[in-house]
C-alpha cells in the first residue's frame, strides 16, 4: 500500500477536529496554546463528511470521492469512501486494516513499519492535544485574510519531503473547509469537509 496513501488519511484527519481558534493559537503564545491543548483534550469523538478531487499528471480528468472521516479516542481513526466505490482504512490499537471493494482486506502491525508508526503516533498525538509533536514534524506557517484564515504544513523530515511537499488548510471562522496536499511528484489532493455535529 502507498504510503502517500496513508500520509493523506492521517493528515486530513488530524486536521480535521482543529477549529480557527486552535490555528491561531499554533503561532500565539504559550498560555495560548496551552488553552488550546486541554480544549483538544475534551473531545472525545468527531466526525465529518467529505469530497475528495484528486488531480495527477497521469490523469487526464481530476477523480472524485466521496465519503466521512471519524476520530474516537484514544488512538481511532478511520476514513471510509463511499463514492465511486467503497475504500475503508481504519486505524486501531496499533494495527492498520485496509479494505478496497474487488481486493483482498490488508492488515498492517504499524511496529513493523516505523515511518508509518511515526506518522501514526503524531496525528493521534494532535488529536489528542499534543502540539509539540506536530510541530516536530511540520514547519507551521499561519495568515489570516479578508475570507478567512490559511495554515501551511511544511515537513521537516526528509523522508517525509519525499513525498508530501506541502499541506495547506483554509477556513472562516471556526471551521475548516478545505485542505489541499501537494505531492512531491507534483499531484494534489483537494478535500471539501462538512462537520457533522455531536
Amino acid at each position: 500500500m502507498a504510503i502517500k496513501l496513508i500520509m493523506s488519511f492521517l493528515t486530513a484527519l488530524s486536521l480535521l477536529f482543529l477549529n480557527a481558534q486552535s490555528m491561531a493559537a499554533i503561532a500565539a503564545n504559550d498560555d495560548n496554546l496551552n488553552k488550546l491543548m486541554a480544549s483538544l483534550a475534551e473531545k472525545s469523538m468527531s466526525k465529518a463528511s467529505f469530497i475528495e478531487r484528486k488531480s495527477s499528471s497521469l490523469l487526464r480528468q481530476d477523480l472524485q470521492f466521496e465519503g466521512e472521516l471519524i476520530y474516537r479516542r484514544p488512538d481511532y481513526m478511520m476514513k471510509k469512501t463511499n463514492v465511486p466505490r467503497f475504500e475503508l482504512i481504519e486505524i486501531n490499537e496499533g494495527k492498520l486494516l485496509y479494505k478496497r471493494e474487488g481486493q483482498p482486506d490488508r492488515e498492517l502491525a504499524l511496529n513493523n513499519y516505523p515511518l508509518l508508526a511515526a506518522f501514526v503516533s503524531a496525528f493521534t498525538a494532535v488529536l489528542s492535544g499534543d502540539i509539540t509533536k506536530l510541530q516536530n514534524y511540520y514547519k507551521i506557517n499561519f495568515s489570516e485574510r479578508d475570507y478567512g484564515w490559511r495554515l501551511s504544513l511544511s515537513p521537516l523530515l526528509k523522508k517525509m519531503q519525499e513525498t508530501i511537499e506541502s499541506i495547506v488548510i483554509m477556513g472562516e471562522s471556526d471551521r475548516i473547509y478545505n485542505i489541499t496536499i501537494t505531492e512531491a511528484g507534483g499531484d494534489k489532493s483537494m478535500m471539501t469537509l462538512r462537520h457533522k455535529i455531536q
